[in-house]
């Protein structure tokens, strides 16, 4: 059995947050949204979108993301969503320099390896990828790490889906959990 790092798997989802929100910002859609001291910072908005929910709900257990309170100018940005809800907004506490530099070898477990590749197969487009949407480390991070990848092509990864059953979801039928195991707060 190989695997990636669950380190690799998370900053792919890291990269991919800030691409998001680079794409945003390009649309003019900018989330200023004041932290718990009324500092307004740039937040990661999940917009209730299941691969972004669990993007942000992982990111946010291995202590990468700090959810922002709800305030008004959150609530105004929500419209009729209930105050009830988890605020899906996010501070992101570290760049991705600053990712590389940290040493995540206490996040080497089971269970977090399957929460980050369940959350990694939510932005698989069927049983495939294509390289440009990840950073350029992927290819030697966790494609070639993992036999759950297989490059097929120029720009192109399969995603085993057998193969991630077996690995994946089946270990959640032996009781591994659907949370990381560690936070760096």
């Amino acid at each position: 059995m190989r695997n990636a790092s669950v380190a690799a798997l998370i900053y792919e989802l890291l990269f991919k947050m800030y691409k998001k929100m680079e794409v945003d910002r390009s649309n003019q859609w900018i989330n200023l949204i004041p932290d718990e001291s009324g500092i307004k910072r740039e937040a990661f908005f999940h917009e209730f979108t299941s691969c972004w929910e669990w993007t942000s709900g992982a990111l946010e257990g291995a202590g990468i993301l700090k959810r922002l309170p709800h305030t008004a100018e959150a609530l105004e940005r929500l419209g009729d969503r209930s105050i009830k809800m988890s605020s899906p907004f996010f501070q992101p506490m570290m760049t991705l320099d600053e990712f590389q530099r940290m040493n995540f070898s206490a996040f080497e477990t089971l269970n977090n390896y399957c929460n980050a590749m369940f959350t990694f197969n939510q932005f698989m487009i069927g049983d495939y990828t294509i390289l440009k949407e990840w950073s350029p480390l992927f290819l030697e991070a966790v494609v070639n790490q993992d036999d759950i990848f297989l490059r097929s092509g120029e720009d192109r990864v399969e995603f085993n889906r057998e193969r991630y059953r077996e690995k994946v979801v089946s270990q959640w039928d032996n009781g591994v959990g659907y949370y990381f195991e560690l936070n760096l707060n």
